[in-house]
C-alpha cells in the first residue's frame, strides 16, 4: 500500500493514497466541527438574549421597588412630622395669633 497513488485528473500530479485519504478525513471533520460551532454559536447567541432580557427585567424591577421604597419613607417621615410638628406648630400658631391680635390692639 505505501506504492499506491491516485493521478490528479486536473494536474497529472500523483497523490499517495494515504495523504488522499486523511484529506477527505479532514475535510470531513472539518465540515462537520464547523456544523457544531454554528450550532453552539446560535445557542450561545440565544443564552446572550435571555440574559439580556432578564438583565432589564432586573433592573425594570429594582427601579419600581426603589421607587417604592421612596414613597413608604417619604409618607413614614411626613407622617412623623405631622405628628411630631403639629403640637409645636399649633403653639406658634396660638403665639403668632396672639402677638398679631396685640401688636393691632396696640395700633
Amino acid at each position: 500500500m505505501a506504492n499506491d497513488v491516485i493521478v490528479c485528473p486536473y494536474c497529472k500530479s500523483e497523490i499517495p493514497l494515504t495523504e488522499a485519504i486523511s484529506h477527505q478525513i479532514r475535510k470531513s471533520l472539518y465540515k462537520e466541527f464547523e456544523a457544531k460551532f454554528k450550532i453552539k454559536e446560535q445557542e450561545l447567541a440565544k443564552k446572550e438574549e435571555v440574559l439580556s432580557l432578564k438583565e432589564r427585567d432586573l433592573e425594570n424591577s429594582k427601579r419600581s421597588l426603589e421607587q417604592q421604597v421612596f414613597q413608604k419613607v417619604k409618607l413614614y417621615v411626613f407622617s412623623f412630622i405631622k405628628r411630631e410638628e403639629k403640637p409645636r406648630m399649633d403653639t406658634n400658631v396660638a403665639r403668632i395669633d396672639t402677638n398679631y391680635k396685640k401688636i393691632i390692639c396696640v395700633y
